[in-house]
Parts: C-alpha cells; structure tokens; sequence
C-alpha cells in the first residue's frame, strides 16, 4: 500500500508514508524567512510501523553488518539496496539481508508478510535548547530504560520463543521486537542568513555542534538498528545495519546545492526505520527542522 500526494499532503502515513514517484519541491516564496509567531512547542508527526515475525529472513539475523542502500529513493519511494554492495557482499560475513526481494518488503504492507499499524510520535521543543526539537525512547542510566517498542501487545503480539528461529539476545513474551518504521514530513528550506530558528533575535547564526546548532538547519538521529533519512529523495542520514546505539547527523545547510533546495521551497524528509534483533531498541530525534505535516509549512 503506497501514498498518494495529496493522501501524504492531508494525513501524512496513516495508511502508509512514501509517495509513489519523488516528490517535486513546491514554491513558497513567502517563506523566505520564519514568522515569529508560528513556531510550534511541539510537532506531531504520523507515520506507519510494521510488524514482522522472526521467521522473516532479515530479522532476528546478520548481527554486526552494514547495510547499504542506493543514495536516492526507488521508484516506489522507499530505500533500495545498493547492489553492487550487496553483490559483493552476498554468501559472506558481511551479507546483511537475504535477498533484494525480502528487503523490498520492509516498507510495503504485504498480506501474509507484515501487519500495518498507524504510530504517531511527538518531538518536544527542548526547554534549554529552544532551537532542538526532540523525541527519545533509548537506553537511560540509571535505569529503568525507556526503549521503544511501540507495539507491544499489538500486531503478531509479544516475540515468542521458537525452535525454529530462535532469539539471540532476549527471552520469548516480553517484547514485540521486530518491526519498521515509516514517516514522511515537510520543512519548508529558508535563506541561512534570513532564519533565527532558536528566537533569540539573531538572525542566521553558525552552526557549532549538535548542542549548539545556531539557526542551521540540522537533523540528527542515534538508535538501532537500521535508519535512513532522505531529503529531496536523496539520503543524507546513513546507519544502516545490525548495530548497537549509533549517531549520525546532518546539517541541511552543507549539502543544499548538492540535493538541489532552493530557498522558499517545501521538500519532503522521509525516514526509515528496523528494529530487527534484540534485545535492545533506541530512537532519539533531534532536529532544529520545524517538521509539518500539513499543506502549509511552519514558515509563512
């Protein structure tokens, strides 16, 4: 099941996150510079999350590999596998799915393969960081942890333990671990000189690091296991494989030219999530991107 425009437009991955061709930047000349009144304490965002059972070949299987996909979008508007990596990698240690058809699974509602379940999550203005937008379920110390399994007791229910596939690094009824996660969102990309994202009246200030990102346009996520985020259709966040927590980042402003953002334009952030192995699932956002989900972007 795929997306429609105006589908993704109005409602953003209630049924489904992805446009079935790349989606085109659309002009918004007025938004040139944020309006002061109009940024959001928080973003709520929609997206899609399927559940898969172990038996699937890629989950609950290749620990400690990378997985590499294309740097645009496929025709579908989810990731692909970038095959010369994945030839060259294929029947060795450092094979990280079964095949390109079990991967095209991954974003696709399959009867029989997958079941579809509608997730929202809600990324909070950081009261000390008024410029960073965050959403975090990860490993805390001390504990208890706050992971995220957003689909316990929902789907195929709690991973059971099997003979068949069994699990490596957890017990069976405690948690529904295997699963991806699917959202697209819109940000509307401004002149750099022109923005003061953390509103302190200063306008198009350096960025320094992901503590102190001035007024950049900076997107960061740390988690496991694989994610990607494409920006215009093209990827700019890579964590792909079977891993512990990892971090990679972004600053929209460094590659701009590079994936074609113009200012006063809309374009499209997709990512892409798996949790597939236990025992652990860590997803932290970060981002100075005011994410819509409507037709109207936050700058106006």
């Amino acid at each position: 099941m795929r997306f429609s425009t105006l589908c993704l437009l109005a409602t953003l991955g209630v049924t489904g996150a992805g446009l079935s061709t790349p989606a085109a930047a659309t002009d918004n000349v007025a938004g040139l510079t944020p309006a002061e009144d109009t940024t959001p304490q928080d973003i709520v965002l929609d997206g899609t999350i399927r559940d898969f059972k172990t038996s699937h070949p890629d989950f609950e299987t290749y620990p400690g590999t990378y997985n590499k996909v294309a740097r645009e979008l496929g025709p579908e508007g989810v990731p692909v596998l970038d095959m010369s990596y994945y030839n060259a990698n294929k029947n060795t240690p450092g094979q990280s799915v079964f095949s390109p058809e079990s991967f095209a699974q991954w974003y696709q509602t399959i009867e029989g393969i997958n079941l579809e379940i509608p997730y929202q999550i809600t990324l909070e203005q950081d009261p000390t960081r008024p410029a960073l937008y965050v959403f975090a379920r990860e490993k805390q110390l001390p504990a208890p942890h706050n992971y995220f399994f957003p689909i316990d007791q929902k789907g195929f229910g709690l991973t059971p333990d099997t003979t068949d596939w069994p699990l490596r690094w957890a017990n069976g009824g405690v948690h529904n671990y295997h699963f991806t996660y699917e959202l697209s969102t819109l940000f509307t990309y401004t002149q750099p000189a022109f923005r003061d994202l953390d509103g302190d009246g200063i306008e198009g200030e350096s960025f320094v690091d992901g503590n102190n990102p001035g007024d950049a346009m900076y997107f960061s996520f740390t988690g496991d296991d694989d994610v990607w985020v494409f920006v215009n259709d093209q990827l700019v966040v890579d964590l792909g494989g079977v891993h512990s927590q990892q971090s990679d980042s972004v600053n929209i402003d460094d590659i701009a030219n590079d994936i074609g953002l113009i200012p006063g334009r809309t374009y499209e952030l997709k990512l892409f999530f798996a949790e597939r192995h236990t025992s652990e699932s860590n997803f932290r956002i970060e981002t100075t991107l005011q994410l819509s989900t409507e037709t109207n972007p936050l700058y106006d």
